[in-house]
């Protein structure tokens, strides 16, 4: 059985994801797992609204996907990532 996770992954910048960045990212997340789904979105985070990445993976092999998500935290220099799997949501500074 595969857990669903959902990542959030926003752009501190406060500027829109562009292409060099979304295929970026679709490259670190693809050098783990070979199908997930990107999408654009708005976060709100302390009160500001940031371009942000909705990633979700399938996956069964929780190790792996904290390990992607530390890489992309540190790749895209955030504090955190927000991480949602069985529907608890976890701050991801790992």
């Amino acid at each position: 059985m595969q857990t669903a996770y959902t990542l959030y992954l926003a752009n501190r910048a406060s500027a829109p994801w562009d292409a060099g960045a979304r295929a970026e990212a679709c490259a670190a997340i693809g050098a783990d797992f070979d199908s997930f789904t990107l999408a654009a979105a708005t976060g709100v985070y302390r009160g500001e609204a940031a371009p942000t990445l909705v990633i979700t993976i399938a996956t069964a092999d929780d190790a792996l996907l904290r390990a992607m998500t530390g890489r992309l935290r540190r790749q895209f220099a955030q504090e955190s990532v927000g991480l949602v799997a069985r529907g608890i949501y976890e701050r991801f500074t790992g």
